[in-house]
């Protein structure tokens, strides 16, 4: 073995042991800031790659660490210990996000900013969403796939390509949609849903 091979391996060795050292160190002082934190649970439909010691942020800044993962009739009940220094009402929400494209996951807890009363040891938040996996979404597009009319699509497209107009209008409608959409509040959007599920049973 040459002595520049050698050198590469204690220099690689090294880069690895100092970042474990700081992973640790880091780790350490996000605990020590939550020692004055309760411990909550969040409900999800599915945990997507959330372990102990994962990150939990409010409003991008950390404010405490997963300390657990348990199944709970068939759901992902996530145990987190949150700091009571961040003034987070029992009234929250919490979503499952990806530092990056391909980051590790971390909870991210949306503050309702109301005059709710505060998060304490042993509160279940439910008001929880997870993002779709992508073994789910392949599957529902290829369920919704297999349901179009290959036909029927292009004869769209071609009305589409011979009238730019109607193509604006489309465009315009399903914008308009969606500005409707978001100004209906959770209750409204979920009547607006089913509305829709029996209208697509009837025909």
């Amino acid at each position: 073995m040459s002595r520049r091979f050698r050198h590469e391996i204690s220099v690689g060795v090294f880069v690895v042991a100092a970042a474990a050292i700081l992973g640790a160190m880091s780790l350490k002082i996000s605990r020590a800031r939550v020692r004055d934190g309760v411990d909550v649970s969040f409900l999800f439909t599915h945990a997507c790659g959330l372990v102990k010691d994962s990150p939990v942020a409010a409003a991008g800044v950390e404010v405490g660490y997963v300390t657990g993962l348990a199944l709970r009739d068939g759901k992902a009940l996530v145990r987190a210990r949150v700091s009571a220094s961040a003034g987070l009402r029992n009234d929250i929400s919490a979503v499952i996000r990806h530092k990056s494209l391909l980051g590790e996951p971390y909870l991210e807890i949306v503050p309702s900013g109301s005059s709710a009363p505060p998060l304490r040891d042993g509160d279940l938040v439910t008001a929880t969403a997870a993002p779709i996996q992508v073994d789910q979404a392949v599957a529902r597009l290829g369920r919704l796939l297999e349901r179009t009319d290959p036909e029927a699509v292009a004869g769209l497209l071609n009305a589409l390509a011979r009238d730019p107009e109607a193509a604006a209008r489309l465009v315009g409608n399903a914008d308009a949609l969606a500005g409707r959409l978001s100004a209906l509040d959770a209750e409204a959007l979920r009547k607006f849903v089913r509305e829709l599920r029996i209208h697509a049973r009837l025909f």
